[in-house]
């Protein structure tokens, strides 16, 4: 979804901007929505929000987009950093850890199924992502579990996950 705060969910934005045909005598207000967005392009306006949202003692969400039913990337009042351009992508032949051996895909925030999909078919890999084609592979699925038409075969996605690059809550960018 191209826009910085709404999600695809009217109960979690306050269910107040509804069609006039709904309710002819409402109003509409802010709701749940953030009061303010940061478009993230960079890991350093992601730890300047993070920084600013702390030291203001603001509530802070994430957004990548907007398919979070649950409430999580919306939030009356709050700083919310979109991370829907963040669109890297790379392919890594042969990763090794401690853990995993093998080819991997990197990818940034904002990448959606249906790219890291055509990505992945480019390389001849599969890549354990949702059904649906916009959602957000590296934010909220992955955090959720990230359950998949794959899933019986390969697990959940968050158990294909080998690293992860974040922001934690001090502003300090880690892997």
């Amino acid at each position: 979804m191209e826009d910085p705060t709404s999600i695809m969910w009217p109960l979690f934005q306050g269910r107040t901007c509804l069609p006039t045909s709904y309710n002819i005598t409402g109003t509409c207000t802010l709701g749940g929505y953030p009061s303010y967005a940061v478009n993230a392009s960079n890991v350093a306006q992601i730890q300047l929000a993070v920084n600013f949202a702390r030291n203001l003692n603001l509530r802070l969400v994430v957004k990548n987009t907007g398919h979070d039913f649950n409430g999580k990337s919306s939030g009356a009042g709050a700083l919310s950093i979109w991370t829907h351009h963040l669109k890297s992508l790379s392919y890594i032949p042969e990763y090794s850890d401690s853990t995993y051996s093998g080819p991997a895909v990197k990818m940034g925030a904002g990448i959606q199924a249906y790219e890291v999909y055509e990505f992945a078919n480019a390389y001849g890999i599969s890549v354990v992502g949702g059904e649906g084609k916009t959602v957000g592979v590296a934010g909220g699925y992955f955090l959720g579990g990230g359950h998949s038409p794959l899933g019986s075969v390969y697990g959940l996605a968050a158990d294909q996950v080998v690293a992860m690059e974040v922001v934690l809550p001090n502003g300090v960018f880690t892997t």
